[in-house]
């Protein structure tokens, strides 16, 4: 079965009870325990969650005759850091 990348709320004080754990100590959690042990929480204040290669489709369809602002666009984006990485593989989402 593929796995899916899931966001989730809680309380700060119980992720870092996990977070906080030795290798031993997670190893004898329950299975959904040792995902948030594990788990990689967004940075605060993130801002706006977007998808960059939908958002630069759209800028070359609006701005298809404005090389400066593709360009930019362009740029903008290949320096942007992420905070979670691109997945490349094509799967669907039921599998």
């Amino acid at each position: 079965m593929a796995d899916i990348e899931l966001v989730i709320k809680m309380p700060k004080k119980d992720y870092l009870t996990y977070s906080k754990l030795s290798e031993k100590e997670i190893n004898e959690l329950s299975y959904y325990e040792r995902i948030i042990a594990n788990g990689t929480p967004l940075p605060k204040g993130h801002g706006k969650l977007f998808d960059g290669e939908a958002y630069y489709a759209d800028i070359k369809k609006h701005y298809f005759d404005n090389d400066t602002v593709i360009r930019c666009t362009e740029l903008a984006l290949h320096n942007a850091k992420p905070i979670i990485e691109a997945d490349t593989e094509e799967e669907s989402e039921d599998e």
